[in-house]
């Protein structure tokens, strides 16, 4: 991946291996951790969450007006 190593879950094996791999590797681990930052400075700003909070509501009170008129 561009921002980590996916790991399937209760796979104790692949994240001791995907561990020993960054750990081996700071070259990747760190290009995978600015990758992150980036990532998480792009996509999680104040208005970023704000309009995807917005669109929550939004569609639940379309989906409760919905189920009104039916």
């Amino acid at each position: 991946g561009r921002t980590g190593i996916l790991v399937k879950p209760g796979d104790v094996t692949g994240l001791c291996n995907a561990v020993i791999a960054l750990l081996s590797d700071r070259g990747r681990a760190a290009k995978l951790g600015a990758a992150g930052k980036e990532k998480v400075l792009g996509e999680f700003t104040a208005g970023a969450i704000a309009e995807k909070t917005e669109g929550l509501y939004l569609r639940a009170l379309e989906t409760r007006a919905l189920k009104e008129v039916s």
